[in-house]
């Protein structure tokens, strides 16, 4: 067991070829410029608000809601308050 504290910046907290836990920092105003990955990906807010966008779907996220995203789902993300999520990208198999 290992007990982790904001960081105040991105980095893994898990990693293997089938997963990645990943604490992302973005300070308001910032974007995220849209992306994809190959995996199954769960994006939770910890604190602050930021917009979360992809093809057809536009919502604000903040604590107490996350989204879902297949793998290759092209996303962006603009930071509305000092925000930390934790992403949680997954290979899930078939």
């Amino acid at each position: 067991m290992k007990r982790y504290d904001s960081i105040g910046r991105v980095g893994h907290i898990f990693e293997t070829d089938q997963q990645v836990v990943t604490d992302l920092v973005i300070p308001s105003g910032k974007e995220i410029p849209e992306h994809h990955v190959d995996y199954t990906v769960v994006v939770v807010p910890i604190k602050g608000k930021v917009i979360f966008s992809g093809h057809d779907f536009e919502t604000e996220l903040a604590p107490g809601s996350f989204v879902r995203m297949l793998p290759n789902e092209s996303h962006s993300l603009k930071a509305i308050e000092d925000s930390e999520l934790f992403v949680i990208k997954s290979k899930l198999e078939k």
